[in-house]
């Protein structure tokens, strides 16, 4: 997924990171909501900083559109939630294949009685 971190640039961070930056996101949204600005500020630098952490630099030159955009270190709480979607900053990571359910025609197998 590729992050901008606005006036920084652009990171790729790999979808097996959302998890944890998920975690900081549900943070981060708790204490927009109950008004903790120290708390607001001390995870949205924590947030970003994972976000650092786990991205490899996109390129200047490379015209990769963001998935994903993050605000600056100082935003404020009200900047921050202009930006909110529906799930936080972070999206939820994808469910792996396995546990994703498809729809089927053929019904159920039907054991015989004894």
């Amino acid at each position: 997924m590729i992050v901008r971190i606005m006036g920084e640039g652009q990171l790729e961070v790999a979808d097996s990171h959302l998890a944890e930056l998920n975690k900081l996101d549900d943070e981060l949204l708790a204490e927009m909501e109950s008004g903790d600005g120290t708390g607001f500020r001390r995870t949205l630098h924590a947030l970003l900083e994972k976000v650092r952490e786990f991205g490899e630099p996109v390129p200047d030159a490379s015209l990769e559109p963001s998935e994903l955009i993050l605000p600056t270190p100082d935003a404020t709480l009200e900047e921050v939630r202009e930006l909110l979607g529906e799930d936080g900053l972070i999206p939820p990571p994808p469910e792996p294949e396995s546990s994703r359910t498809v729809p089927s025609d053929d019904p159920a197998p039907v054991e015989p009685p004894d």
